[in-house]
């Protein structure tokens, strides 16, 4: 309902229930993203890491942050990396990764991840936008157009504007 302020209340009184909770630390975490406070969401997930440094969806959160231009690619890819170690099948911990190799220009293997997570997860429109932008980046363009005009009608999603974007570019 965005009512970010109640949302925060209630999180704060689990906590104080719960303190050493990573899952309460985490939705906090996310609450922060989602509201735009990305640099206190980012001290967030560092807060749930340090109380279970194997918690995968904080994890999974601060690597995309990190790999979206909030901290070091580099950094990115490797908790993106320790995410999958320790759970491979997730199709949103696969596109994390695929998504962190992309950004430091490991792209054939950002496309095999990418190619994994799609057919685990075929409806999911960022992940079918991320094998799109991973099929440009190894030179497959009618995959690369096929496969981001298909993420755009999979409904909105955060990267929607950046995948008309890409479209428009592969078609020049």
């Amino acid at each position: 309902k965005k009512d970010f302020k109640s949302a925060a209340d209630s999180y704060d009184e689990a906590l104080r229930k719960h303190p050493d909770s990573a899952q309460v630390l985490f939705s906090q975490g996310m609450l922060l993203e989602s509201s735009g406070k990305i640099n206190e969401a980012i001290n967030k997930y560092h807060a749930v890491l340090a109380k279970s440094s194997d918690y995968v969806p904080a994890m999974n959160n601060l690597a995309y942050l990190y790999l979206n231009g909030h901290g070091s690619l580099q950094e990115g890819l490797r908790m993106a990396l320790n995410g999958y170690r320790i759970d491979p099948t997730n199709p949103a911990i696969m596109d994390t990764l695929g998504y962190g190799l992309l950004k430091n220009g490991q792209n054939s293997d950002a496309l095999k991840i990418l190619e994994k997570a799609a057919a685990v997860s075929p409806n999911n429109p960022t992940i079918v936008y991320h094998l799109a932008l991973a099929y440009k980046q190894t030179g497959t363009k009618d995959l690369a157009v096929k496969t981001v005009q298909k993420s755009l009608t999979l409904g909105d999603f955060a990267e929607a504007a950046n995948a008309r974007k890409l479209l428009d570019e592969l078609k020049r």
